[in-house]
């Protein structure tokens, strides 16, 4: 592909790979996602997210964390 680094070219086909496409089908998706086409889908989705999670509590992790890192 012309204008393309070929580093960022590695990194385009590792991920169409991970996602079971090839490299023009990830490339489409990626537009697709950047031209905004999804965005009502993935607000959709935030949407029942915060009303799954609305009105819960959620402890601090400071101290968790804290403990994992000085292991």
């Amino acid at each position: 592909m012309r204008g393309i680094e070929p580093e960022v070219l590695v990194k385009l086909k590792a991920r169409a790979v991970r996602h079971g496409r090839s490299l023009e089908a990830e490339l489409r998706d990626i537009l697709k996602y950047a031209a905004g086409e999804d965005s009502e889908a993935v607000m959709k989705e935030l949407t029942e997210i915060q009303q799954l999670l609305h009105g819960r509590q959620f402890s601090d992790s400071t101290e968790i964390v804290r403990e994992d890192r000085d292991r």
